[in-house]
């Protein structure tokens, strides 16, 4: 799914800067869902707070994406 949805970036990027936001959206939606289930049913692990930092490392990176390409 994180491959389908990184291919089209570089692609969308050069089109329209704004369909960023729309994948912000997705990120936020998909790693937050992801790091809830974790936290509710691993509740001896703290895997939840690693999903919660990639989502925060890979949303600061689609913000500046525009700087770095």
């Amino acid at each position: 799914m994180l491959l389908i949805f990184l291919c089209p970036l570089p692609y969308v990027i050069e089109e329209d800067i704004n369909v960023i936001k729309w994948y912000m959206c997705f990120f936020i939606v998909s790693f937050g869902f992801q790091s809830f289930m974790e936290w509710k049913y691993l509740k001896t692990s703290k895997q939840y707070v690693v999903t919660l930092t990639y989502l925060l490392f890979a949303l600061v990176i689609m913000y500046n994406v525009d700087y770095f390409i």
